[in-house]
């Protein structure tokens, strides 16, 4: 099994240029898998497992709330067509787009997966990494 790794640096969010990206080196044969992203295993037509799913945050500070421009940046993130836009890509979910939380509660997931572990919850030692999904060839 010839299992590649991002390039270093690359965040695989799209930075990537096409022909170095890792769903590329599966589609191509250079690998047999990697991590990666459902919209690039379909763009390469490779099979793909998911292995966890990632939330993102908008965080900014509380003097720029009220802000004209951060109120239009979250009108636009609350919208029902970002939401649709959204949909349209593959592995993606806006249904919780533009939802304030608190930041505990928005991290709360660190102590979830603590407690599934069975490792004591309260501790921060925790080391969050990308769990981004498997691609391979079928």
């Amino acid at each position: 099994m010839r299992f590649i790794n991002r390039q270093s640096g690359s965040g695989g969010r799209g930075t990537e240029r096409e022909e170095s990206s890792v769903a590329a080196a599966v589609a191509e044969g250079r690998a047999d898998a990697g991590f990666g992203l459902r919209a690039d295993a379909m763009r390469f037509r490779l099979d793909f497992v998911p292995l966890s799913l990632e939330r993102y945050f908008l965080a900014f500070p509380r003097a720029i709330a009220r802000a004209e421009s951060m109120q239009r940046l979250l009108a636009i993130l609350r919208s029902v067509d970002f939401a649709r836009q959204v949909g349209l890509l593959p592995g993606y979910d806006a249904a919780a787009s533009g939802k304030r939380e608190p930041l505990e509660a928005a991290l709360n997931w660190i102590e979830r997966s603590r407690r599934r572990l069975g490792r004591p919850a309260g501790k921060r030692d925790v080391a969050i990494t990308k769990g981004d999904p498997v691609l391979t060839r079928p």
